[in-house]
């Protein structure tokens, strides 16, 4: 029924607000906001620039990668706009519920199949993960000399590691075998009378069989390269932006720094915006590194607010030149020039 379906949305964006409201409350009663203030007044907006240069390289690269992925099925440009579009919704929705915008977009842009389309967003992700997490990895070595809690951080880095690079391996290599896992479990539950679970494992069984170009040579060393280069400007972003607030931090402390909210933004419960958890896992980042409770506070909320609104400002222009896309579209009969 329509009217569940808004209760139940209403009441999970109800939870994400009560859960941010919760977190910043408990802050509030032990960190000052003045010191969260004077970060602000310091700002030095030349670094802020240099970090906004680095989120729209950041777009570019994202859509490079899905246009990589879809073959060229769909301009260069206009995915740019999608992909900054998306990236912003995504900041925004709580639990990464704004995924499903990517999926929207390229639907409505057309010339995409549904399978390529998810599949697309699936093989992006999963070399997502498996950079960011291999990066992450990869400053715990560096910063070890600097961390409270090196063996247990380096420890956690190891087995996200390679939790992350067996997820990789199953969607990569055995997707074949899970796909047959996917079908077992429907037949075991009986669910494979019910139509809407048969076009899900159509569709699934299609997006597993392409699954296989990844595994080439010439394809996986492009998405590769591409998703490195990615995350280099994600974290070179907020080593500007720690730099631009003032904090004496290495570019390997920031990406050590950065691992906790992106770890915390895959948790099912996720406040709108992030608010309240990005700022509570910065801070513990932070701290490890030694910096002082109203310091790391400070900087986490001041960091975020300033990278959202990267997002926000890429993502409004991005959509508005999707609804010049749109208009000329629907006045020159499918002209698909942007």
């Amino acid at each position: 029924m329509p009217s569940n379906n808004i209760f139940k949305k209403a009441g999970k964006y109800a939870v994400s607000v009560a859960v941010a409201a919760a977190i910043f409350y408990f802050l509030s009663r032990r960190i000052s906001f003045g010191q969260v203030a004077a970060v602000f007044r310091g700002v030095d907006w030349s670094l802020i620039a240099a970090a906004f240069a680095a989120y729209l390289a950041v777009n570019f690269f994202r859509a490079w990668r899905f246009y990589f992925v879809l073959g060229g099925k769909a301009p260069l440009g206009r995915l740019y706009n999608i992909a900054s579009v998306h990236a912003m919704i995504n900041n925004i929705l709580p639990a990464r519920t704004g995924e499903l915008s990517y999926v929207y977009l390229i639907r409505k842009n057309g010339g995409v199949s549904d399978a390529e389309n998810v599949y697309s967003l699936i093989v992006s992700r999963v070399f997502d993960m498996l950079t960011a997490s291999g990066l992450v990895m990869l400053s715990v070595f560096f910063v070890s000399y600097s961390l409270q809690n090196a063996r247990e951080a380096a420890a956690l880095a190891m087995f996200g590691f390679l939790a992350v690079a067996l997820l990789f391996l199953a969607f990569v290599f055995w997707e074949k075998r899970l796909f047959a896992a996917a079908e077992a479990v429907a037949r075991f539950l009986t669910l494979d009378r019910f139509a809407v679970v048969g076009r899900f494992l159509a569709g699934f069984g299609e997006v597993t069989a392409k699954l296989a170009d990844v595994r080439r040579y010439e394809n996986f060393v492009k998405l590769s390269y591409l998703s490195v280069f990615l995350w280099i400007l994600i974290f070179l972003m907020f080593w500007l932006t720690f730099l631009a607030l003032g904090l004496e931090i290495s570019f390997w402390q920031s990406v050590f720094v950065v691992a906790f909210p992106a770890a915390v933004s895959l948790l099912p419960v996720q406040p709108i915006g992030g608010f309240g958890a990005y700022e509570a896992s910065a801070m513990l980042g932070l701290m490890m590194l030694g910096f002082d409770k109203e310091t790391a506070f400070a900087a986490g909320l001041a960091s975020h607010v300033i990278t959202l609104l990267f997002s926000v400002i890429a993502g409004i222009i991005g959509y508005v030149f999707i609804l010049i896309y749109r208009r000329r579209r629907n006045g020159n009969n499918g002209n698909d020039s942007l």
